[in-house]
């Protein structure tokens, strides 16, 4: 550690850089990206959920999900901001980190993205709002009341571990 090489190469090996290089190996090494990912902070982040958005792979965009999620709640501001507009795969993604992260960020509102036209992304989203006590019952309402069968089951099992009285006759 005390050796000024040893800083250097560590300090290359550790940056926004190298992250970029190892997100486009083909297949990219996700084993040392999570290794390096808390040395580079959220520095990482960018580059992280650019790749996000365009991994073709299911298990990629796990691991990807995962590596992010690791970061913390600081990182919601930085995902909220890449919801709009997204398609609506990224932003079912998007809003499946959010759900990892301990709390929102301040002022998103997840309501907006219960009403989106992809059944996916609404699943997303009723998922987050179950967390919520004061939006439960209107997520299980909402989730019991979908023609998308994944949904429906989400409001059903949410429903059968404590259902408000409201939305019992659904």
């Amino acid at each position: 550690a005390d050796d000024g090489a040893v800083r250097e190469i560590l300090g290359w090996r550790r940056s926004p850089d190298m992250v970029q290089r190892l997100l486009g190996t083909e297949p990219a090494d996700l084993d040392t990206l999570a290794r390096i990912t808390p040395h580079v902070g959220v520095a990482a982040l960018g580059p992280l959920l650019d790749a996000l958005a365009t991994a073709k792979e299911r298990k990629v965009r796990a691991r990807l999900i995962d590596i992010v999620a690791h970061f913390g709640p600081s990182v919601g501001g930085e995902i909220v901001a890449r919801i709009p507009g997204a398609p609506w795969y990224v932003q079912r993604n998007l809003l499946r980190l959010l759900g990892m992260l301990p709390e929102l960020p301040e002022g998103f509102s997840i309501a907006t993205h219960a009403k989106h036209p992809d059944p996916r992304v609404r699943h997303e989203a009723l998922r987050i709002m179950l967390r919520d006590r004061t939006r439960r019952a209107d997520a299980i309402r909402v989730a019991l009341q979908s023609p998308d069968p994944p949904t429906l089951r989400l409001g059903i099992v949410a429903a059968s571990e404590g259902c408000p009285p409201a939305v019992a006759p659904l």
